[in-house]
């Protein structure tokens, strides 16, 4: 995990005081004259809530994803993703581990195959449809082995390394 938690109740920085240090959020935090940087918290959860794989939200479509975060937890449905654009490359593509990274890749190019897909129809592009379509399978079945790939590397950096878990860490004594 890239955080310490996902409370956005809690002031960003204090929670993840390292990541003051990269120099997109260092941007972010200095140019932040509100009281208690409160102003660049909640962009940068923003930014967590948009990007980050583990956010509750990671599932959602990207356009339906930047909507909700920008009029439901920010407020500002004309909230300006493009000014964040450089934080938003360096969470993702320095912070994010490279199978997570390939997962975050593969669910917004599966995202726009949906969307290029809602653009057809059967009438003029039913061979299109059916052979993107047919493709989808083959695809869902490399997904899988991804997701197998993640949720193998989550276990083993959960326990630093790969080492197993005491029974007192399991819960077991």
């Amino acid at each position: 995990m890239i955080l310490n938690g996902f409370d956005v109740e809690v002031n960003f920085w204090r929670a993840n005081p390292q990541l003051k240090v990269p120099q997109p959020f260092a941007d972010i935090l200095n140019k932040d004259k509100s009281k208690g940087k409160s102003k660049s918290s909640q962009i940068m959860w923003a930014i967590a809530l948009l990007v980050d794989p583990d956010s509750k939200f990671s599932n959602i479509s990207l356009g339906t994803r930047k909507e909700l975060i920008s009029k439901d937890f920010l407020k500002d449905a004309k909230f300006k993703w493009d000014d964040y654009k450089d934080a938003m490359h360096f969470y993702e593509y320095n912070l994010v581990s490279p199978a997570k990274r390939q997962l975050l890749i593969w669910n917004k190019k599966m995202d726009e195959k949906g969307m290029y897909l809602d653009t057809l129809t059967y009438e003029e592009h039913a061979d299109t449809i059916e052979g993107l379509l047919k493709t989808n399978v083959k695809l869902f079945e490399d997904y899988e082995r991804l997701l197998k790939l993640v949720d193998k590397e989550t276990k083993e950096g959960a326990t630093k390394g790969g080492a197993e878990e005491s029974a007192a860490e399991k819960g077991l004594i």
